[in-house]
């Protein structure tokens, strides 16, 4: 007697559309705010699994982080002031995924996937910065987060995650985060909702972050972040943060800015000044040198190590 292989080639299939639907998603590079305008230079990069066509319920959302009492949608903290519909866009064979803009001056490596806008900004990739409309991913304060919906409701733009306005995130049933960075302003009292966080606020502020780290950079201006290498933890040390300029003619030769011409203060974090970002736009992200004075402590701390062994071995 003859067995049937539909069962098993369903239940095949059924594993492989779950995997693509949970399948760990990363923020891998976000260039927020170009210097002059935005459109056609704004430029997301996320990371995933090589070849892995992402499921449906999947979105990377803009929460609003600026602090308001408003009522209104959109501007209220913690609302969905933007949103990208993940599904079924398609990682390339280096588990890189590049969007841009409509008209973007950015060339990306050809083992990444790329999507490029059809329209003004945005246009045609399915990004709602209003109710009806695509416009430019917000400057500071916002959360970008990577969240996957599971059997919940799909968000939809305006939407309250933050329904108190208390800086604490209340996250639909059925809904995870996969991934998630908040940067903030100079705004004192901004809400911040990532895993990791970074305020352009003085130390002296009131910024809340959700439970997350919080850095507090006393800058005047946040314009970019990335995650370090091919980092995947949640920690200070695996993201990157920065004011980006570019030199004449054109912003594709977007690079780290230097100190600030009044403060004298280095507006970069985990990258160094001088670092053209765009160079490595669809792959790794460049992973900062090690200071001297890094490289002396983890020398102190191996010296260290092996003195305890030799001791624990009798060596003198």
């Amino acid at each position: 007697m003859k067995k049937s292989i539909l069962p098993i080639l369903t239940a095949a299939l059924s594993l492989v559309n779950l995997s693509s639907a949970n399948a760990q998603i990363y923020i891998n590079e976000l260039y927020f705010n170009p210097a002059g305008t935005d459109a056609p230079n704004e430029y997301i990069e996320l990371r995933g699994t090589p070849g892995l066509s992402v499921g449906a319920g999947n979105y990377l959302l803009f929460l609003e982080g600026d602090a308001s009492t408003s009522t209104t949608p959109g501007v209220r903290p913690g609302d969905i002031g933007g949103m990208f519909d993940l599904s079924s866009k398609t990682f390339g064979s280096n588990g890189y995924m590049v969007l841009r803009q409509f008209g973007s001056p950015y060339s990306v490596n050809q083992s990444a996937s790329t999507y490029t806008g059809t329209s003004t900004g945005w246009g045609g990739l399915g990004f709602n910065t209003s109710a009806t409309a695509a416009g430019d991913v917000e400057n500071i304060s916002f959360t970008a987060m990577i969240v996957n919906i599971g059997s919940g409701s799909a968000p939809t733009w305006g939407r309250q995650l933050d329904a108190n306005n208390d800086g604490t995130l209340e996250l639909p049933i059925g809904w995870s985060i996969l991934d998630s960075i908040g940067v903030g302003d100079t705004g004192a009292a901004d809400r911040l909702y990532g895993a990791v966080n970074f305020s352009s606020a003085p130390n002296t502020s009131t910024v809340s972050a959700n439970g997350g780290l919080l850095q507090y950079l006393a800058w005047s201006e946040i314009e970019y972040l990335a995650r370090v290498g091919t980092s995947t933890g949640n920690t200070l040390l695996d993201w990157a943060v920065a004011d980006v300029g570019f030199t004449a003619p054109a912003v594709v030769d977007s690079i780290v800015n230097g100190p600030d011409a009044t403060s004298g203060v280095q507006e970069s974090w985990n990258i160094a000044a001088g670092v053209r970002i765009v160079d490595t736009l669809g792959s790794a992200n460049p992973v900062p040198e090690p200071s001297a004075q890094a490289l002396l402590g983890v020398g102190m701390v191996a010296l260290v190590a092996v003195r305890a062994l030799r001791r624990g071995r009798g060596d003198s």
